[in-house]
């Protein structure tokens, strides 16, 4: 059996209603009462259940209404009927039908947590907006650091087209391998990135090929 309604709320009875002649005690006093739950198979539609408690709760005026004088009584307890107090392993289960309609204002964790949720929100933003500052502020400095080695290396190309001594074209092309060990250190470190270094080593290949070319035509010359 499973709770599908609220229980009664008791009404503490007057002694008084049962005095006798004399009454005794000779006030009316609040006496010991008991719970009255309306209970519904688990088997009953939960529709029905639910139709059900919704009348007892949010029609009971008009249910009250219906209820004959001499049955007055009745509609003390149905002015009292609310949702049964939590128990733990006692007694049967709220009927999931009334459960439906006590919570059917229940907000959902989205909004119970509205506050919560923007606050987090809100603070994640802010980080993604400072990793991609940061990330944008790495780029720029692994460029800047390819650029100043792209220029070197330029540089020592265009002194190898100019060279006019073997010695020197091997001085230039000593400082080309400088350029791409240093550049090799920054992209370990990762001062500098992959694509920035694999547009850098094609300039630093030409400029080995300048030298190469510069050589030949030196040693032609000297014949």
């Amino acid at each position: 059996m499973k709770i599908a309604y609220p229980a009664f709320e008791p009404a503490l009875i007057p002694a008084g209603a049962y005095r006798g002649n004399p009454a005794v005690p000779a006030e009316d006093l609040p006496s010991v009462a008991v719970h009255r739950t309306l209970l519904a198979a688990s088997k009953v539609n939960d529709e029905t259940v639910r139709v059900i408690t919704e009348a007892l709760i949010d029609d009971r005026q008009e249910v009250a209404r219906e209820i004959p004088e001499q049955s007055a009584e009745v509609r003390l307890l149905l002015a009292q009927a609310r949702r049964p107090e939590e128990q733990v392993q006692l007694g049967p289960a709220l009927h999931p039908g009334a459960l439906k309609f006590y919570e059917k204002n229940k907000p959902s964790f989205i909004q119970a947590n509205a506050d919560y949720i923007g606050l987090l929100i809100t603070v994640l933003a802010i980080v993604l907006s400072w990793i991609w500052e940061l990330r944008a502020w790495l780029e720029r400095r692994q460029k800047g650091v390819a650029d100043d080695y792209s220029n070197r290396a330029v540089v020592l190309m265009n002194a190898a087209r100019e060279a006019k001594s073997p010695a020197a074209l091997e001085e230039i092309r000593g400082e080309l391998l400088g350029i791409l060990t240093a550049a090799v250190a920054d992209l370990n470190s990762d001062r500098l990135s992959e694509e920035s270094f694999d547009s850098f080593r094609t300039i630093l290949q030409l400029g080995l090929e300048v030298v190469r070319d510069s050589r030949s035509v030196l040693e032609t010359a000297s014949r």
